[in-house]
C-alpha cells in the first residue's frame, strides 16, 4: 500500500498548494480502502478542528484583551478625573479659605 507522503527537503511549511494536492491523495487512497490513508485522514480531520478551534480561541483571547486594555484605560480615565475634581475641589476650598482670611484680616484694619 503506497501512502502519499507529505512534501519534505525543506524548513519551511508546505504551501497551501501542496496541503490541498497532499490532502487529496489522502482522501483518494482512503476512498481506495486504504486503512492507513483513512486513519491518516481522521487524524489531519481533527488536526485540522483542533487548529480552527485553536485559531478561535487565539482570537477570542486577542478581543478579550482588547476588551480588558479598554476597560482599564477607562478606569485610569476615570480616576485621572477624580483626581482632577478633587485638585480642583481642594485648590477652591484653599482659595476661598484665603479669601476669607483676607476679607477677615481687612475688617480687623478698618475697625
Amino acid at each position: 500500500m503506497n501512502q502519499p507522503t507529505p512534501p519534505r527537503g525543506r524548513q519551511l511549511l508546505p504551501t497551501q498548494p501542496e496541503q490541498r494536492a497532499y490532502l487529496k491523495s489522502i482522501r483518494e487512497a482512503a476512498d481506495r480502502g486504504d486503512l492507513s490513508a483513512m486513519a491518516s485522514a481522521l487524524f489531519l480531520t481533527k488536526l485540522a478542528e483542533q487548529i480552527e478551534a485553536t485559531e478561535e480561541l487565539g482570537s477570542q483571547i486577542r478581543r478579550l484583551t482588547i476588551t480588558v486594555e479598554a476597560e482599564a484605560s477607562r478606569q485610569r480615565s476615570r480616576h485621572t478625573q477624580e483626581d482632577m475634581n478633587a485638585a480642583i475641589g481642594n485648590f477652591r476650598s484653599t482659595v476661598f479659605a484665603a479669601l476669607d482670611r483676607a476679607q477677615a484680616a481687612q475688617e480687623l484694619e478698618t475697625k
